[in-house]
């Protein structure tokens, strides 16, 4: 009889446990994490600004280029023809000078860690002299276009001035920022890639 007890209350057990678990959904290790780790904004911001920086050097020596035969241009050009190509050269200037400040060596990564915050505005301000420079270049680009009707020889300036177009494009692309042209539809332009908040 005592046996019999005794193996009633282990199927009864046995029952129970197997009840309470039936409804019961696997709940892992609190430690336990799934899928990549989240990106790491600090090292997004430095490595758009050095990326950022490179390429605005680029387009810095692009620009200068542009600039030395725009000089020459406006040397030999008629009065009229000459004024127009003086625009351009100023146009060319003052992206030069929006481009070199983007060009300036950036924080690093440690820098970059210490403030989030400062190297952040420091990436927006960069793209904002960017597009700053990309729009003179714009405006230098539509003026030596207006002047190839009756000037010979611009094709090379408008080259170089297309080429530095294209530098400043990547270089903005690079920081993070997107393209804000005069010429483009607002829904045609450049998506940013922004890190986010931290």
């Amino acid at each position: 009889m005592r046996n019999v007890l005794v193996l009633v209350t282990c199927l009864a057990i046995i029952v129970g446990c197997k009840q309470s678990g039936a409804g019961t959904v696997y709940q892992p290790p609190v430690e336990t994490s799934y899928g990549r780790a989240p990106d790491d904004p600090d090292m997004t911001v430095a490595s758009q600004l050095h990326e950022g920086s490179v390429q605005m050097a680029g387009a810095a020596d692009t620009i200068e280029s542009a600039l030395d035969l725009a000089k020459k241009a406006a040397g030999s050009l008629g009065r009229e023809a000459k004024q127009a190509a003086q625009d351009v050269v100023d146009l060319l200037d003052d992206a030069g000078a929006s481009v070199a400040d983007a060009a300036a060596d950036p924080l690093t990564l440690e820098e970059v860690r210490k403030s989030f915050a400062v190297a952040d505005d420091d990436r927006k301000a960069r793209i904002s002299s960017g597009n700053d420079a990309y729009k003179s270049l714009e405006t230098a680009l539509g003026t030596i276009e207006g002047l190839e009707a009756g000037v010979e020889g611009l094709a090379t300036l408008k080259e170089n001035i297309e080429l530095a177009i294209k530098d400043v494009a990547e270089a903005i692309e690079a920081l993070g920022g997107k393209v804000e042209s005069e010429a483009l539809d607002p829904a045609d332009q450049s998506t940013p890639n922004d890190p986010g908040d931290k």
